[in-house]
């Protein structure tokens, strides 16, 4: 009986190294949960702010966007800026879903770059430019080419194929890249094909006359250019002597609203105002151009100051910058040329008895 009891104490002794375990295991769970606790809000907190940061669907970013526009276009700065308000709505996702992204009237005389912020705008977008569709509104000058936007009506050839100047697929752009339409010379365009495009500006779709088809603009920045008013505000600067941009911009948007039908205007978002190329900015497009030769052919080019003063004095301000490339080309290119002919790296233009010529 003894030997029992004495067998029975030792089963007790070893139970209670068992249990004193198990005492601490729980009371370190208990402060790993304690701790989860504690720690648990903190992450959610930290996942909750990450949730609130904005993550547009669009993938272009703004500054790069427009730094690369503005590095390739000169004394626009005013213009810039709205174009760049315009992109942050846009980015931001505050655009009507049943409206195209953003509609604007580029204004201004020729060549000071309303076409080309259409393509640079679209560049910066797409990396490549593919996402442009580019209509050229003077061909669109009698009114039954209408149907070459919106399509044959039913009975007439060509109806049932629903052809189109639209590019859908370009025009319709992807989730994150929206496309770029351009309207190029708006006013050269007949009223009947304009009338076609209040759906598109107004709705951001344009059902094709055989009713089948429709094309979607409601990813889509629509541009559209028109030199209307640039007459009037050369003559007011003649007679001022002086530019007045807040006089010009109501210049130009009496004469807008005088072409075009007050329901086409009342659909447009921004009226974007060019101003005509200054000497200021004159030689920073020439350094443009002569850098964007040399781009292309990797053949350095140097203007002397002489050379450089008799382009920006041959300069003739109706034409903008249109005028600079003529001058370049008719000037510049043919003596570089000989140079990269004769494989030569660089090219040193100066003035001699009033012509250019190597030096």
């Amino acid at each position: 009986m003894k030997a029992k009891k004495k067998s029975n104490k030792n089963s007790k002794e070893c139970k209670m190294p068992f249990i004193t375990d198990k005492l601490e295991s729980f009371k370190q769970e208990a402060s790993k949960n304690d701790k989860q606790q504690v720690e648990q809000p903190q992450q959610n907190k930290k996942q909750d702010k990450q949730s609130d940061r904005f993550l547009s669907r669009f993938e272009f970013e703004v500054p790069e966007v427009m730094s690369f526009i503005r590095s390739n276009l000169i004394g626009q700065d005013n213009a810039l800026l709205m174009l760049e308000k315009m992109l942050k709505v846009i980015k931001a996702e505050l655009s009507s879903p049943n409206r195209p992204l953003a509609v604007a009237l580029l204004l201004g005389p020729t060549g000071v770059g309303k076409t080309q912020t259409a393509k640079l705008l679209a560049k910066a977008l797409s990396k490549d430019g593919s996402n442009l569709c580019r209509i050229d509104m003077n061909t669109l000058a009698q009114e039954h080419y209408a149907a070459s936007l919106i399509g044959a009506p039913p009975g007439y050839v060509g109806s049932k194929e629903g052809n189109t100047l639209f590019d859908a697929n370009v025009i319709a752009g992807s989730y994150s890249v929206p496309s770029v339409v351009l309207f190029d010379e708006l006013e050269k365009a007949s009223k009947e094909v304009l009338v076609s495009l209040l759906d598109v500006l107004d709705s951001g779709e344009l059902t094709l006359s055989s009713g089948v088809k429709k094309i979607d603009f409601r990813n889509s920045i629509i541009l559209m250019t028109s030199n209307l008013g640039a007459k009037e505000v050369f003559a007011y600067q003649q007679k001022m002597g002086k530019n007045n941009p807040k006089k010009e911009h109501k210049i130009i948007k009496k004469i807008v609203e005088k072409n075009f039908l007050p329901e086409f205007v009342n659909r447009i978002d921004n009226l974007i105002y060019y101003s005509s190329i200054n000497k200021i900015n004159l030689n920073a497009i020439i350094d443009l151009e002569l850098a964007l030769i040399e781009k292309n052919t990797k053949h350095k080019i140097n203007l002397s100051n002489e050379a450089r003063n008799k382009l920006q004095k041959a300069y003739n301000f109706t034409y903008g910058v249109r005028d600079i490339k003529r001058l370049i080309a008719q000037n510049i290119l043919p003596l570089v040329a000989e140079r990269v002919l004769d494989s030569k790296l660089s090219s040193n233009v100066v003035l001699q008895n009033d012509d250019f010529v190597i030096g």
